[in-house]
């Protein structure tokens, strides 16, 4: 690195993995998370700059509140600048081995592939040079290792969400670690009111 560069950092999100972790600390409010602040908290502000933050997620199917919630939440990340990757679910039929019970169940497709194509679009056509990847996933290691061997050069941060152990699989791929605790999220929330067209207004939900 030249001395005195300022590099290009892009933090790339897990929504899932990141919304579990939340959601097991027991306080929904924090859940109205600033992705951006969160970035540009967690980036070395001397060296790096924050040009790139990725969301990827998908809205869960059934359930009209939690989309309508979900929904409001991607809105506020727009106006912050965040860009939101959505993936789908679909409906695979399970079995109870004890009783023969037949349901259907919801599983998530596609968001851990936006997340790997989405850090590897923004390495390969150098728009950052450093790379935080928020998820404890350790199907990630695979994009780290690529991105390892293919450019050396990048540099590859993980960060691991609240209360979540990090895995050697992660770790040993990566230049650096950073273990978010509770305080990182309740310190970079989103305000209650956004002043956008139409207004957005935090969901009850969400209220501290």
């Amino acid at each position: 690195m030249t001395e005195g560069k300022i590099l290009r950092a892009g933090l790339f999100v897990d929504g899932f993995n990141l919304y579990h972790a939340i959601h097991d600390l027991g306080a929904n409010h924090l859940k109205w998370l600033n992705l951006k602040a969160l970035g540009q908290k967690i980036i070395p502000q001397k060296s790096e700059t924050l040009a790139e933050v990725v969301y990827c997620t998908a809205y869960y199917p059934g359930d009209p509140d939690k989309r309508r919630r979900h929904e409001i939440y991607i809105r506020a990340l727009a106006h912050e600048g965040v860009i939101t990757k959505l993936g789908h679910y679909i409906h695979e039929p399970m079995k109870c081995r004890s009783c023969n019970h037949v349901w259907r169940k919801p599983t998530e497709k596609q968001t851990d592939i936006n997340l790997a194509l989405s850090v590897i679009d923004a390495v390969m056509l150098d728009r950052v040079e450093c790379i935080y990847l928020l998820t404890a996933d350790t199907d990630q290691a695979a994009t780290l290792t690529f991105l390892g061997n293919r450019f050396p050069s990048i540099q590859r941060v993980i960060v691991f969400p609240p209360g979540r152990h990090p895995s050697d699989d992660l770790k040993n791929r990566s230049n650096r670690t950073i273990k978010l605790q509770r305080h990182h999220i309740e310190d970079h929330l989103l305000p209650g009111f956004i002043a956008a067209n139409p207004a957005i207004i935090r969901p009850v939900e969400y209220k501290p």
